[in-house]
């Protein structure tokens, strides 16, 4: 993208040139500099998202561990040491 600025001195016709091509240049870094932004974010967002399904996960197993022992308790079975180590979805 390009940015027209006027000067409006004597001058101008000395300075419209070199102020055109900084501003452009200055638009192009900052829309880089913007674009590099947006990839950090989304890195961030990925990185959240998998710590999250591993949460969910780790939640989903110990609840379904607390049930296994209350229905194995409930049946009359005590055993502690039956657990659900991992699922699929």
């Amino acid at each position: 993208y390009t940015i027209y600025a006027f000067l409006l001195t004597p001058e101008a016709h000395l300075l419209e040139f070199p102020v055109l091509v900084t501003i452009s240049l200055s638009a192009q870094a900052y829309t880089m500099e913007l674009e590099a932004e947006v990839q950090k974010l989304k890195d961030l967002n990925e990185e959240l998202v998998r710590k999250q399904v591993a949460f969910l996960q780790t939640l989903l197993l110990d609840m379904l561990n607390v049930q296994l022992q209350y229905i194995l308790c409930k049946g009359g079975f005590i055993a502690m040491d039956s657990e659900v180590d991992s699922f699929s979805l």
